[in-house]
């Protein structure tokens, strides 16, 4: 996995101020056991603490060296066109710090990625030559890719994307809830019906709204019901 420079000079930071401030209270410690050695009994704690304390801030000398040995080296990422700063040319994919999608490499080169709106939603996703296969980021739906003529389309097994239902439901309103005018405007907009046609239906619940309906359709009626505390269901036709 390439290393960012950022993540790099981080923990040489951490250990330089560990090394450094360690290095401090010792060497302070020091300086009191010296003032105070009385007849001498703590000078062997004296030199012990001034060892330790002057090792611990050459210790944090070192570190603080190593950050002119730090290399950079900087890849643009191709969806967000930001630039990752890495410590050497990188030989494996690598995600980028900015958008936190997978950058592909190849032969230490950043591969060229493609656009393709997806056909369910009209969301804007990207691939790369590696893409095995794709799954809209905002809908979850394959969306069939081919990146060369020889290989063809490629498809994930049917378990990792959404498959349409092919049923057809009915959308039922149990209660309208407490919330009268939020759901007679709600219906009004879904209907396409007169505020006193929704009124009378109302007085009517349970009752069905609206009769076969694709699946994904009848969920989001009911969620919008739901939204202003209706009570919906939606079931399938009988065939």
């Amino acid at each position: 996995m390439p290393k960012r420079r950022s993540d790099v000079l981080e923990a040489i930071a951490e250990r330089f101020l560990l090394w450094f401030l360690g290095g401090s209270v010792l060497l302070a410690f020091a300086v009191l056991l010296y003032r105070f050695r009385g007849e001498g009994t703590l000078m062997g704690l004296f030199w012990v603490v001034l060892l330790s304390g002057a090792t611990s801030v050459t210790l944090a000398v070192v570190a603080a060296w190593e950050v002119r040995m730090v290399t950079s080296f900087s890849v643009k990422c191709p969806y967000c066109e930001k630039i990752n700063v890495l410590t050497e040319k990188p030989e494996r994919d690598f995600t980028c710090v900015h958008c936190a999608r997978v950058i592909p490499i190849n032969d230490g080169e950043v591969m060229p990625v493609y656009q393709v709106r997806c056909g369910f939603c009209n969301e804007l996703n990207y691939y790369n030559e590696k893409s095995e296969a794709l799954i809209c980021e905002n809908c979850d739906h394959e969306i069939p890719i081919e990146v060369s003529s020889d290989r063809g389309p490629r498809n994930l097994p049917k378990g990792f994307t959404i498959q349409e239902d092919p049923n057809l439901y009915e959308l039922l309103l149990i209660s309208p809830g407490p919330r009268h005018e939020e759901v007679i405007s709600t219906l009004q907009h879904m209907l396409a019906m007169s505020r006193a046609q929704v009124k009378q239906i109302l007085t009517e619940v349970p009752i069905t709204l609206l009769h076969g309906i694709p699946r994904r359709k009848a969920e989001a009626l009911q969620t919008q019901l739901s939204v202003h505390d209706a009570v919906a269901e939606f079931r399938p036709i009988a065939r």
